[in-house]
């Protein structure tokens, strides 16, 4: 555990980075565990939304992009 007090905008960006890993990694569980909720012939287009979408939100954080694995 860190012992040195890190300053409010520290604190603030820690907690963008940690939300913006949280939206990749529900991006890949969506990838995953979802599709089959999507008819067949619309994976591509809901994958295409859900892409922009989770990109969308981490540029709310100054991110460019979603982290992909």
């Amino acid at each position: 555990m860190a012992t040195d007090k890190l300053s409010r905008t520290e604190l603030k960006l820690k907690a963008q980075e940690n939300i913006a890993h949280m939206i990749s990694l529900v991006f890949q569980y969506v990838t995953d565990n979802v599709l089959d909720e999507i008819p067949e012939g619309q994976y591509e287009e809901f994958h295409a939304i859900l892409e922009h979408q989770a990109d969308r939100a981490v540029r709310l954080m100054g991110y460019e992009k979603h982290w992909r694995s």
